[in-house]
């Protein structure tokens, strides 16, 4: 469900950003604003098995929570001293485990 989710962000993200028309560019779309806040909530369910998948998840809840609150791309660079990749990474490690059912 939280993959599901995050990809849906992610796309429509892109489409508001990157729209064919770059007059219909959207920066404060408030969907994709709410659908980023399901996927944050989806995050915070997610229950870590060790210290280090904990420190992770911590990690991409802040940083969740700080795209939220630039409402856009244009602050992420400044928002995170842990690389966007590593982040993404260990979300789709967790939600593997999620959907493998490994998380309770």
């Amino acid at each position: 469900m939280a993959r599901q989710k995050l990809s849906e962000y992610a796309e429509r993200k892109k489409d508001d950003l990157f729209p064919n028309n770059p007059a219909d560019v959207q920066l404060g779309n408030q969907s994709t604003y709410e659908l980023l806040q399901e996927v944050e909530e989806l995050v915070l369910a997610i229950k870590p098995d060790n210290a280090r998948d904990q420190w992770w998840l911590a990690q991409a809840t802040t940083l969740a929570s700080k795209i939220g609150d630039e409402r856009g791309f244009g602050g992420i660079v400044h928002v995170s001293p842990v690389p966007m990749n590593h982040v993404v990474a260990v979300l789709q490690a967790e939600l593997r485990n999620e959907t493998a059912g490994s998380h309770t």
